[in-house]
């Protein structure tokens, strides 16, 4: 054990060759990972919150972080061309078996997720990379029900207005509106649905502007230019 501690920590990745490298990460993950019943090697090194194991690699002047699986495929297998994905075929996130592996697009992804049945869209306070909880959003919404704008808003809670805007259109925290039991509408009480974005293309056919449209339905522009771009509500038609 001595000597297998000694190996690791007197490494000189600076000074080695590529053979040499490979070769000391190899030795580095087998130390690292435990082999279960089917075959994965899980990762017994720390964790990220998501359940991918983390490693270190490089020299001590520039060690960065990499997830160790990414790290089996990348010494084990090839290296990782830019804009594809280690993905796992036995869907273990702490495994480094590179046989469990497989290079993907994140459509790839996002299909075997789907294929497998396991997608699993962690929202609101659930989701790791939340920075609000849901109930400041609740009290975001009050305060767009009863009449505040995106900047009042805004300066009331520190966030930046047009994160606001999203709450308040649904784009973040679509999921928390039926627990309100708060429906926002625009100021003149026009509510964006399937029949105004039909009123609002009919009116883009007739030669309307973006900016009086705007102001007809108490909208903004960059969501009325959407609708003439077809960028949102393109299933609607106004034929």
């Amino acid at each position: 054990m001595r000597d297998m501690r000694h190996k690791f920590y007197g490494f000189r990745w600076s000074k080695a060759t590529e053979k040499e490298i490979r070769q000391y990460m190899q030795d580095f993950i087998h130390s690292k990972t435990k082999i279960n019943n089917n075959g994965c090697w899980k990762w017994q090194g720390s964790l990220s919150k998501w359940g991918y194991g983390d490693v270190r690699i490089g020299p001590v002047s520039n060690k960065r972080h990499v997830n160790a699986h990414r790290a089996a495929w990348l010494y084990f297998n090839e290296s990782i061309p830019s804009g594809l994905f280690v993905c796992h075929k036995c869907d273990v996130r702490s495994c480094c078996n590179p046989d469990h592996l497989f290079l993907g697009t994140a459509k790839q992804n996002q299909q075997d997720m789907i294929k497998k049945n396991r997608k699993n869209v962690l929202k609101g306070d659930a989701c790791p990379y939340s920075k609000r909880n849901e109930k400041t959003v609740i009290e975001i919404i009050q305060m767009l029900a009863s009449g505040a704008n995106c900047a009042e808003v805004g300066r009331r809670f520190n966030i930046d207005r047009r994160q606001i805007s999203d709450i308040k259109r649904g784009r973040r925290w679509g999921h928390i509106g039926d627990r309100t039991g708060i429906k926002i509408i625009r100021a003149n009480g026009v509510h964006l649905d399937e029949k105004t974005a039909k009123e609002i293309k009919l009116k883009f056919k007739d030669g309307a502007r973006i900016v009086d449209i705007s102001k007809e339905y108490a909208i903004s522009r960059s969501t009325i230019d959407d609708i003439k771009k077809n960028k949102t509500w393109k299933h609607v038609s106004c034929d």
